[in-house]
C-alpha cells in the first residue's frame, strides 16, 4: 500500500466533508467525514474535534458518534432510521455533478 496515497485520500475526504458542511449539506458531510475516520480514525477524529468548518454537525448524533468511535454510522444510529446517508461520490462531491455511468 502506497502510504502517501492513503493520506492523500483520507485528506480529500476530510475535506469534502468540511465543503459539505459549510455548504449545509449534512448528509453528504457525515457520509465523507465517515469514510475519513475509516482510513485513519486517530487523526480525523482529532482534527473534527476541533474544526470549525465542522460546526454545523456537531449537534448531530451521527456526528458524535464519529467522534466518539461508538460505532460506524448505521440506519439505527441516524436521526431519521429510514434515511441513512447516501454513498458519497467524490467527484460529485467537488463538482456538482456525477461522472462516469448513469443509472
Amino acid at each position: 500500500v502506497d502510504r502517501s496515497s492513503v493520506g492523500r485520500q483520507f485528506s480529500a475526504l476530510y475535506n469534502i466533508a468540511c465543503c459539505h458542511s459549510l455548504q449545509g449539506n449534512p448528509e453528504q458531510a457525515i457520509a465523507a467525514l465517515q469514510q475519513a475516520i475509516a482510513i485513519a480514525p486517530d487523526h480525523n477524529r482529532d482534527l473534527a474535534d476541533q474544526d470549525p468548518d465542522l460546526d454545523p454537525l456537531r449537534t448531530d448524533p451521527r456526528f458524535q458518534a464519529l467522534l466518539n468511535g461508538t460505532g460506524p454510522i448505521t440506519a439505527e444510529s441516524a436521526a431519521d432510521a429510514n434515511d441513512p446517508p447516501p454513498p458519497l461520490d467524490p467527484l460529485a462531491a467537488i463538482f456538482g455533478q456525477a461522472f462516469g455511468p448513469q443509472e
